[in-house]
């Protein structure tokens, strides 16, 4: 049986999403656990992690919360359990989810550090289980390449088997990164005239990145349409919030500069 624990360098990089791709397109008979749980939710009188549930639930599993998570508090963990104990709980885990399974996943935190308090954190999972690590990314090049860096130097000291690095926010950049050079080499052989045909070709892209990111944030915080539709819309508002009073910030610094300016200068003039 293979066992895969599955984090990230930060919150919300699409783990989950990440583990519902792959189970899917493996085609075998997977097994999930993710031991710290963080979002809770009450479901069928057990309280539960949202994402335990919601891959309970697309994949029709008969676990129930307790047999896929050890806790969600990390005081109350701390006081009950130290390592070993935290290691005989994490195997009882394992023969729940691994039972007639080809593969296990085991969602770490909500990073790669969450739950090193108490021996739940990614790397201890993967040391503790024996499992590989996939690790998912997301943010700019410069964020990728330093976390990059980052594991290659941790992985070494602590003898972690890295399965791979799947850089989330890529997939919804591929249509530009497609693309834009064939639009650039068509606009050397098109007249003024013609530039509407580039404009167009240029306005298509972002609108088909605008819709991939829009369905990545949907899918990373596993939001409805309408919820994601919701928070992006106030997000941009928050952004354009940011920029007027920025810029009205701004105005009013270059006032006073000029105001003080004019009145030094008549001030030295008459002295």
């Amino acid at each position: 049986m293979d066992k895969l624990v599955v984090t990230s360098m930060r919150q919300g990089a699409g783990k989950t999403s990440v583990i519902i791709g792959l189970a899917k397109a493996l085609n075998k008979k997977a097994g999930y656990m993710k031991p710290f749980g963080e979002r809770l939710i009450y479901r069928k009188k057990k309280l539960w992690d949202y994402d335990a549930a919601l891959i309970a639930n697309i994949f029709g599993m008969e676990e129930s919360g307790e047999t896929m998570s050890i806790g969600f508090h990390p005081s109350k963990l701390m006081s009950m359990l130290d390592e070993e104990m935290t290691k005989q709980k994490l195997f009882e885990l394992m023969s729940y989810a691994g039972n007639k399974k080809d593969l296990v996943f085991i969602e770490a935190g909500k990073d790669i550090t969450y739950g090193s308090s108490v021996y739940l954190d990614a790397l201890s999972l993967a040391q503790y289980l024996d499992a590989g690590l996939l690790v998912v990314a997301s943010g700019n090049e410069d964020t990728i390449f330093d976390y990059i860096i980052f594991l290659k130097k941790r992985i070494q000291m602590e003898k972690v088997t890295l399965r791979g690095i799947i850089i989330s926010i890529i997939y919804a950049l591929i249509p530009m990164m497609l693309f834009s050079p064939v639009l650039a080499l068509l606009s050397n052989a098109l007249t003024l005239a013609e530039a509407s045909i580039y404009w167009i070709g240029r306005t298509v892209l972002m609108l088909w990145t605008a819709l991939l990111l829009a369905l990545q944030v949907k899918e990373i915080h596993g939001y409805e349409v309408g919820e994601t539709v919701r928070n992006i819309l106030w997000i941009l508002f928050i952004s354009a919030m940011a920029v007027v009073v920025a810029a009205a910030v701004g105005g009013i610094f270059y006032q006073a500069y000029n105001f003080l300016n004019e009145f030094f200068r008549e001030l030295f003039a008459y002295v």
